[in-house]
């Protein structure tokens, strides 16, 4: 069985070669994972970087040091902490840069703080962000899937890594699993109920063809959280998509001049009785 540390190499591995778009030296990345799931030392955390040629940074080469003296688990603890900063850091370097180099260190320290922090989410959410980058691509997309399930199972309570999962899926047209997402997300963490994450819900069930399950979710969420505009808006565009426009149209009408709603979902709820009109116009 592959563990986790080796899992995460070829990961890093496979998203570095694949970013440079080379396809050969992909094919023989795989081949050099392999090999390293032989060389790797059981004890020694594995050192990023180190076959580039580059320098480590130096709390870094310290933590190490000290490490090969007399290894202890709250050294490596430290070691994973540090790595995690400066996973973060070379992220967001990249992300200035459009530099392969930052964005190959993000990568390695990401994925080496997740490896030696087994418990941690943190560095697994970097590394879904890190793939989620390149949303036209399946196999990334596929693993900061993965790696965000991995963190929310660790974390539950890691409100946006959860928000992201779910809108990663909806990104693969996995619509019911976006929906189970949302939904666990705002029995956790009523907060997230925003006018941001209820559209994309109600999109959910309107693209997976279930516009009356998506009703009854809204109406029960309607239940739990009376006039609440962000449950509002995705209640009402459900309804009128379930055809039962008269229903929607007063939802809309009553969050146009609702107080609690703000100004712009005031606005927004204005402008969308609008182009209902004149869609029924034409």
């Amino acid at each position: 069985m592959i563990s986790g540390r080796v899992r995460l190499m070829v990961r890093e591995i496979f998203m570095s070669f694949r970013v440079l778009g080379n396809w050969k030296v992909l094919q023989a990345a795989w081949v050099l994972a392999l090999v390293m799931m032989l060389l790797v030392s059981s004890w020694f955390p594995w050192t990023p970087l180190a076959s580039a040629g580059e320098r480590l940074f130096p709390d870094e080469a310290m933590l190490l040091a000290m490490i090969e003296k007399e290894p202890s688990p709250c050294l490596y603890a430290e070691l994973a902490e540090v790595r995690g900063r400066h996973a973060a850091s070379c992220y967001g370097r990249w992300l200035e840069s459009g530099q392969i180099s930052d964005l190959q260190k993000a990568i390695y320290y990401a994925a080496s703080a997740a490896e030696l922090r087994p418990d941690w989410d943190q560095p697994r959410v970097l590394l879904a962000m890190i793939y989620a980058e390149f949303s036209g691509d399946r196999e990334t997309l596929e693993m900061a899937t993965e790696l965000l399930i991995e963190a929310v199972d660790i974390n539950p309570a890691n409100g946006p890594a959860q928000l992201m999962l779910a809108q990663i899926l909806m990104k693969q047209g996995r619509f019911w699993s976006a929906i189970e997402q949302y939904d666990s997300l705002f029995v956790k963490s009523p907060a997230m109920i925003t006018p941001v994450n209820t559209a994309p819900l109600a999109l959910c069930y309107i693209l997976d063809g279930r516009i009356q399950a998506g009703i009854l979710h809204f109406d029960r969420l309607a239940a739990e959280h009376p006039d609440h505009p962000a449950v509002a808006v995705g209640q009402a565009v459900l309804l009128r998509h379930g055809d039962q426009v008269e229903r929607a149209r007063n939802i809309l009408t009553g969050l146009a001049s609702s107080t609690a709603a703000g100004p712009e979902l005031r606005r927004y709820a204005g402008d969308l009785l609008a182009a209902w009109d004149r869609e029924e116009m034409e």
